[in-house]
């Protein structure tokens, strides 16, 4: 895993909060995650509930930013879970991590769902396994904020063929207005390329939000985060868009002026049930299944699960040699071809990690062959990632090695977020097992736990590996690559 460093582009100093009523378990919490990651980050300590929320307010008045907060449970003024609910509030996008000692799965199902939590730990921690997770929660909140602006940059020249977009310069006159943009707007490109902003659109009432956008951006010479508007037509129906708005440079990387991007959300909005709720997550089978059935819990588990992770072996070296839009060409293709084998054993798609994808099998439907399904989803991943070479070989593109790690076990899982965004995903020791699995397969390889290994019984033909010492682990563990399976699934 690459260093972990702070958003390149904001210079303000990041935080990593530690709550707990225990001076000796802030200590320690302050001294092993001083050591590991100062000065990249401070460490600030509360021995409260209520003295947190005082020092994070003091930061971010500060101008400076928390990015991560380790959090106890039992607490005499305020259990941990409605610190981290009233840190959400403040703040959505901070990792939250809860420390449990007695904590049962009602503190963290609420945790989940009310704060946002990201992963819990139970007291006493292994040390390592407390950096590790620390660690990777940094490392995704750094990522997501890199790839959320990328892809919004490449998103804006990608699909701009099925998006609306207007160019103008920074006097506001209109250099381009595509044909998806005449569509939405119900005006011929001819007649506006050419002339005023200001004068084809300001006398059109009922688009004032679509207009103040453009002017903030204009004025200021900035781009504007994505928000969701109501377009006015001249035939008087309303279109629900998704805009953006990006400066555009010339090839000396002068800006030249304003890029405005629509994107149609008739059909998005169309689907607002739990259908399209996890119609991301899973194949068309699975979400009939969920809709039907009576028995699906959304709001936090503890669940018997068989979770996957699939990472693409030096791939960030390959990236650098490639064009951007040939590395996103590439991860699109990829992952097209990963996602239809999740789907075809209704393995349920949590994430992408970069390059990586993690799936659970067995939740939210139940699935008593879910490590069975996890397994052959493994092997015809790599069947799909050989068929997926020799078509990049003969087209002269570069080819991949995927390593992919499986373990079996307890995790809680439910579906996380807000009403705008949720996320059906898995937290716990059992996944963090999955992913270092992983991390240790090399390309070609399918490396599963020994719980995983007896799961599948006498159906799998794996080969023992010598015992593996994985972070999180105070003895070897025993591992295995798995080869085939000499059984059907049924």
């Amino acid at each position: 895993m690459p260093p972990i460093q702070p958003y390149t582009a904001d210079t303000r100093r990041r935080y990593i909060l530690c709550v707990d009523d225990e001076q000796a378990v802030l200590d320690a919490l302050y001294s092993q995650l001083r050591e590991k990651f100062h000065p990249q980050y401070e460490i600030e300590c509360a021995e409260s509930g209520q003295e947190a929320l005082a020092v994070f307010d003091d930061i971010v008045q500060g101008h400076d930013k928390v990015d991560l907060v380790v959090c106890d449970q039992l607490m005499p003024d305020m259990l941990g879970q409605y610190v981290l609910e009233l840190l959400h509030q403040r703040d959505k996008r901070v990792m939250k991590i809860l420390l449990t000692g007695q904590a049962g799965l009602d503190a963290v199902s609420y945790a989940i769902n009310r704060a946002g939590l990201h992963k819990y730990i139970e007291k006493p921690w292994d040390h390592y396994d407390l950096l590790l997770t620390v660690e990777n929660l940094l490392q995704q909140r750094s990522m997501t904020a890199e790839l959320d602006l990328s892809r919004q940059r490449f998103e804006m020249i990608l699909r701009s063929m099925n998006n609306g977009v207007i160019s103008l310069d920074f006097r506001g006159r209109i250099m381009s207005f595509n044909q998806a943009a005449s569509k939405m707007f119900g005006i011929d490109a001819v007649r506006v390329i050419g002339r005023m902003y200001s004068e084809v659109f300001f006398s059109r009432y009922g688009n004032e939000a679509i207009n103040d956008v453009v002017i903030q951006a204009i004025t200021e010479c900035t781009t504007q985060a994505y928000q969701e508007i109501v377009l006015k037509r001249r035939d008087g129906a309303g279109i629900p868009l998704g805009l953006m708005t990006s400066i555009l440079q010339d090839d000396d990387g002068s800006d030249v002026g304003i890029l405005i991007v629509f994107h149609d959300l008739s059909e998005i909005q169309k689907y607002t049930t739990l259908k399209s709720t996890f119609s991301r997550y899973v194949s068309k089978q699975v979400v009939e299944k969920i809709v039907s059935s009576d028995e699906i819990i959304l709001h936090g588990e503890k669940r018997d699960v068989t979770v996957l992770f699939s990472d693409i072996r030096g791939f960030t070296t390959l990236a650098e040699q490639l064009e951007p839009t040939e590395v996103v060409a590439t991860l699109n293709a990829y992952f097209s071809a990963m996602i239809d084998v999740i789907h075809t054993y209704e393995g349920t798609l949590d994430k992408f990690l970069g390059d990586g994808i993690m799936c659970i099998f067995g939740a939210p439907i139940e699935q008593p062959d879910h490590a069975v399904r996890a397994a052959r989803t493994a092997l015809a991943m790599k069947e799909a990632l050989a068929a997926f070479n020799q078509q990049q070989a003969q087209a002269d593109k570069p080819v991949l090695n995927v390593g992919i790690g499986i373990n079996t076990g307890n995790a809680v899982v439910g579906n996380v977020g807000s009403e705008k965004r949720m996320e059906y995903t898995a937290i716990g020791d059992n996944v963090n097992l999955a992913a270092r699995l992983q991390a240790i397969a090399s390309g070609g390889q399918i490396i599963i736990s020994d719980s995983t290994f007896r799961a599948l019984g006498a159906a799998a033909h794996a080969i023992a590996l010598p015992p593996a010492k994985v972070k999180g682990k105070l003895n070897p563990i025993s591992i295995y690559n798995l080869v085939e399976l000499k059984v059907s699934s049924g």
